[in-house]
């Protein structure tokens, strides 16, 4: 049972490692997929600008606030992101 939650099929082969390997062989599936989360990390930024213009916050602890969440919206995709090229790269 617990094989299926982790991933694993019966014999010891991690399948969903051999599935994520295989997507990223393809150049150009690599490149839509850096592009996509490109666009993410944006789209992420402009709503936590406009959620905290939104309610007012402009007080002390807003540049606290905006750099948590420039972190947080760049961080995210660039770890998607590394993924990707670290398999793409290493295949």
């Amino acid at each position: 049972m617990w094989e299926i939650c982790l991933g694993t099929l019966p014999n010891g082969e991690f399948r969903y490692y051999e599935e994520l390997v295989h997507k990223f062989v393809n150049p150009v599936r690599v490149g839509a997929y850096v592009i996509a989360f490109v666009f993410l990390a944006l789209h992420l930024l402009h709503g936590f600008n406009s959620a905290f213009q939104s309610i007012g916050a402009n007080n002390k602890y807003t540049k606290g606030l905006k750099g948590f969440s420039k972190i947080y919206a760049i961080g995210i995709p660039l770890g998607f992101i590394f993924i990707a090229l670290f398999h793409h790269f290493n295949h």
